[in-house]
């Protein structure tokens, strides 16, 4: 369980904390980016103050403590809508994450949680702000006072804000080729095939944990009787029993082979999945039988059957029908299972959606010893497979279900599910993490898009008068138009070249994460500059558009 937890936590911790970090780093540099716009615009307030005797100390005060009250502000609101938005995202998370029941009674009041997030959004709100508060602390008197109240920005301060913007951009286009890879990673994992017919299959997870279920004669009893209640229930078209459903299975078993020698460094042939069965197991699920033969009902001990992958794997270009297998070598007498003839290959199913297909081992309870049946159900939750005919919900009868098999037995139910949805639970961790970055990625584009807007912007407010000469001198709308989004399109194209080469880099921390997918998949690195670009260009248009209407005279009278 402990290890299963750690798989499901680490990598979303990764991503969870990855896309926040990055979005951090986009709203810092817009913050700064706002920082330094209105300084540059306060230049002559800045000066007249100097020059009335206000000293440097004094100016960085007066700045810093601006962006401590910015910082502030945007703390409490960013605490209260965080807040509200963690009880949405909560209702995808995976049951596996720890302390869930905690994260779900989160509030805006916890102590801990409100001082880090306080803190953290004033601590990011001065840093950003040192920087334009060291360079306007200290400003140019002649020059910021003889130039007629017209506030204007060094080359520096363009370059600054320039490539704070390019920043932005190469940021979102890491965050966004990670959503687009998760994105196309899901979608190739729920068009796998499953090797069996998921729809109208019906799962009945049960606890067969205690001193009544320690022999392996009670666990089969119990599972005929089960069986033969659910088949008796109108609607129901098949049922099996499972020591636990398709894609649900985490028990696996070592084996050695007669006559052969084990690899080195290993006592045994192999060790694969190892799944208890009733006879009519593969009847309900549709899985073919390649070679030899199903269980029968009242099979006799020393049996197994293999998948096709397993088949393929230990006997490559040979038939495993009638050859012997030791299941459970060195294990002791209480869960050595001894010697089996293979009596039939059947096909894969798939054990998870994220692997490819593995060898799998299947028995029937009957035919393992008591240790074994005891350790399995403490392991995993054994459940009553059940097929509904055609027309017939799964969900529409389980009632029908319960009351059938439970009515006058004491058994623990504790899920039912269609086979549908034990599919989706079984990559929950995945969807969550994909939900995470999507989210985070959707966030890092509006930003890096109002960015280039509040630059831009700026930036047709500063060439107002230039803009004027322009369209005084015969520029048309089309020449002045280009002229602005030119420098938009030059900077978003430098982030962009700037998070391609990161994103080549950092994909690899996902991994693990994709499935179907490469982390270098040249579609995804063609795409995802395209909307960014795109995404610039329309942030940039309005300003451009602005400037193309503005009077040549009044531009004049302004300077």
């Amino acid at each position: 369980m402990q290890e299963q937890i750690t798989r499901t936590v680490r990598p979303a911790l990764v991503v969870v904390f990855g896309a926040v970090g990055f979005v951090l780093l986009i709203a810092c540099a817009n913050v700064a980016n706002l920082l330094l716009t209105r300084a540059t615009a306060r230049q002559r307030e800045i000066a007249i103050r100097t020059a009335l005797g206000a000293g440097r100390i004094r100016i960085l005060r007066q700045l810093l403590s601006e962006s401590l009250f910015l910082g502030a502000g945007a703390g409490v609101l960013g605490l209260l809508l965080g807040s509200w938005l963690l009880r949405g995202i909560l209702h995808f998370a995976p049951n596996s994450l720890p302390d869930f029941e905690r994260l779900g009674r989160f509030s805006a009041l916890d102590p801990k949680v409100a001082g880090f997030t306080f803190g953290l959004a004033v601590l990011t709100a001065t840093l950003c702000g040192i920087l334009p508060a060291l360079e306007f602390s200290r400003p140019a008197l002649t020059e910021s006072l003889g130039d007629s109240g017209k506030a204007s920005s060094t080359p520096c301060q363009k370059r600054t804000r320039n490539i704070l913007v390019a920043f932005e951009v190469s940021v979102a286009v890491v965050l966004l080729c990670g959503a687009v890879l998760l994105v196309r990673s899901f979608v190739a994992m729920h068009e796998v095939s499953l090797g069996f017919e998921p729809r109208n299959l019906l799962t009945v997870e049960l606890s067969l944990v205690g001193p009544g279920y320690g022999k392996s004669t009670t666990v089969d009893t119990i599972g005929r009787q089960l069986v033969v209640r659910a088949k008796a229930i109108p609607g129901v078209e098949s049922a099996a029993m499972a020591s636990a459903a398709p894609l649900g299975g985490r028990v696996d078993m070592i084996f050695s082979i007669p006559g052969r020698t084990p690899p080195k460094g290993s006592r045994f042939d192999g060790d694969v999945q190892w799944r208890l069965v009733s006879a009519d197991y593969f009847n309900v699920l549709h899985v073919p039988l390649v070679t030899g033969r199903f269980f029968a009902e009242n099979e006799p001990r020393g049996t197994v059957l293999i998948s096709q992958t397993m088949a393929r794997q230990f006997w490559p270009g040979d038939d495993p029908i009638g050859k012997e297998i030791f299941i459970g070598p060195s294990l002791g007498p209480e869960y050595q299972v001894g010697m089996t003839q293979v009596v039939g290959v059947v096909g894969d199913v798939r054990e998870r959606l994220d692997v490819e297909p593995q060898p799998v081992m299947y028995q029937m309870p009957s035919q393992i010893p008591d240790g074994d049946i005891t350790l399995i159900n403490q392991l995993e939750a054994p459940a009553v497979l059940i097929r509904t005919r055609a027309g017939v919900p799964p969900m529409g009868i389980s009632h029908l279900i319960e009351e059938a098999l439970f009515l006058d037995n004491p058994l623990s139910v504790l899920k039912i599910r269609t086979m549908e949805q034990v599919g989706i639970d079984s990559t929950a961790d995945k969807n969550f993490n994909l939900l995470l970055m999507t989210l985070f990625s959707a966030i890092a584009v509006v930003l890096a898009g109002v960015g280039v807007y509040g630059v831009m912007s700026y930036g047709v407010e500063q060439r107002t008068h230039e803009i004027g000469i322009r369209a005084a001198v015969g520029a048309n709308r089309s020449d002045l138009l280009r002229l602005v989004l030119s420098q938009a399109v030059a900077t978003a194209i430098v982030g962009i070249g700037v998070g391609v080469v990161a994103s080549l880099g950092l994909m690899g921390l996902l991994r693990n994460q994709l499935f179907g997918v490469k982390a270098s998949d040249p579609a995804t690195f063609f795409v995802v500059p395209v909307v960014l670009l795109m995404v610039a260009i329309v942030a940039a248009y309005f300003p451009a558009l602005r400037a193309t209407r503005v009077d040549p005279l009044m531009a004049l009278r302004r300077e």
